[in-house]
């Protein structure tokens, strides 16, 4: 299989008797395939898949129901989806920075970051008293490859 798809039942028979076929990759086509004969050349549009890791991840590196419930719980709220907006512009900010570019008050900032560490979304970085606060990204990859996986 080269690009993934099936193409209509009515082109089998075409498509097994023809001696050349060529392959047109071809943008916004989205999962469709368009097919179409020459003379004896039979043409096939698609529109290429990625070739991101995430796609090419098998299902034995997937995170099990368990180990990504934490985290999909944690994505389970505005407040929490906000923080991590703000984090994903910024490198590594500490709590007042986090507090001073979303407006939430300092508790509330302190118990979603608290969520957001236990499902692993965030790195910590602990100096002097001050804990500095980042994206985990390999976290937020492999939750993607997670629903990826899921959505097929």
């Amino acid at each position: 299989m080269i690009t993934g798809l099936y193409p209509d039942s009515s082109w089998i028979e075409t498509i097994r008797s023809s001696k050349n076929i060529t392959f047109i990759p071809t943008l916004h086509m989205g999962n469709f395939l368009s097919l179409f004969k020459i003379d004896e050349i039979l043409y096939i549009l698609f529109e290429p898949k990625s070739t991101s890791p995430q796609q090419n991840t098998t299902p034995n590196t997937l995170l099990t129901i368990d180990e990504i419930t934490p985290t999909v719980t944690a994505l389970g709220d505005q407040a929490r989806l906000t923080i991590l907006t703000v984090l994903a512009n910024h490198k590594e900010l500490f709590a007042q920075e986090i507090i001073n570019e979303t407006g939430l008050h300092q508790s509330t900032v302190s118990r979603h970051l608290a969520v957001l560490e236990s499902g692993d979304l965030l790195h910590v970085r602990k100096k002097g008293k001050t804990k500095y606060y980042s994206i985990n990204k390999t976290t937020v990859e492999k939750t993607i490859t997670f629903l990826n996986h899921i959505k097929r």
